[in-house]
């Protein structure tokens, strides 16, 4: 929350009722106000938003675009998980190489202090 968010919500009609105040808070007094609720400046920590992932948009994505295009790389693909030897492919096939990375090494560093 910023000083400027009190002073906008203290200029709103119901608030302005509440407290009885006619003028705008200055935001100078804001400041102080917050200062001596104890609030402090802080940097806002990155973090990796997760949700949705059962909105009705994303479920049909996933079941209608996602897994059938899926599927077809799949079929394209080299299989290193099966105890299984698989056959090479046919010299004239394109294979298909998929890349997994692990998103979270990107987040490794958001926590440290700046100076």
């Amino acid at each position: 929350m910023k000083a400027l968010d009190l002073v906008d919500f203290m200029d709103t009609p119901d608030m302005r009722a509440w407290s009885g105040r006619t003028k705008r808070l200055s935001l100078l007094a804001a400041q102080r106000w917050m200062q001596k609720l104890e609030y402090r400046w802080t940097i806002n920590p990155k973090v990796q938003y997760v949700d949705g992932h059962e909105c009705d948009d994303v479920v049909a994505y996933r079941q209608l675009i996602f897994l059938p295009s899926w599927s077809e790389i799949k079929a394209k693909t080299q299989d290193w998980t099966t105890s299984q030897p698989q056959p090479p492919p046919p010299p004239h096939r394109q294979t298909t190489v998929v890349w997994f990375h692990d998103e979270s090494t990107f987040y490794v560093n958001d926590q440290k202090v700046k100076r």
